[in-house]
């Protein structure tokens, strides 16, 4: 096992999985890559982009049009930077990187592009709306992702 990856939206179950994920990493010489989404309104990941709609911005002229999304997304970084800083503390290699919105789709690919050799993400999420048994990001990324996934509750 070479790398592990490890989707968490900072709750209770994502902390434990990422405990599990850093011992596993650890025993296996493994590198663990933190991942973490954040909601943004449509047209924010555009924005850092030039496109026809938003070819006469300038970069910062864009990135004043979401102060509030610009927040969060510097807020995961650094709160993913801390769970490194702890994982750093254990000897264990790890990266971090934050998606936009659909958690699932990002989870996913990041699997296929980093080559995860395994996924081990809690079962239920921060979020006020619970499944009977999995959070939705979850139920999706066991249904599609290509490797094996671990779950944690």
């Amino acid at each position: 096992m070479e790398r592990i990856l490890v989707p968490t939206d900072f709750s209770a179950p994502a902390r434990h999985a990422t405990d599990l994920a850093a011992t596993l990493a650890g025993k296996a010489g493994a590198t663990v890559d933190l991942f973490h989404a954040v909601d943004v309104p449509d047209g924010y990941v555009e924005a850092h982009f030039v496109t026809a709609a938003n070819a006469t911005r300038s970069p910062r002229e864009q990135q004043a049009l979401y102060p509030e999304a610009r927040r969060r997304v510097g807020r995961a970084r650094q709160r993913l930077a801390e769970v490194g800083r702890k994982l750093d503390a254990r000897k264990v290699a790890n990266t971090h990187t934050v998606g936009f919105n659909l958690a699932w789709k990002d989870i996913a690919h990041l699997a296929e592009e980093r080559r995860a050799d395994l996924i081990v993400m809690g079962t239920t999420g921060a979020g006020g709306v619970r499944r009977a048994l999995l959070g939705s990001n979850t139920q999706k990324v066991v249904r599609l992702a290509a490797p094996p996934v671990l779950t944690l509750r």
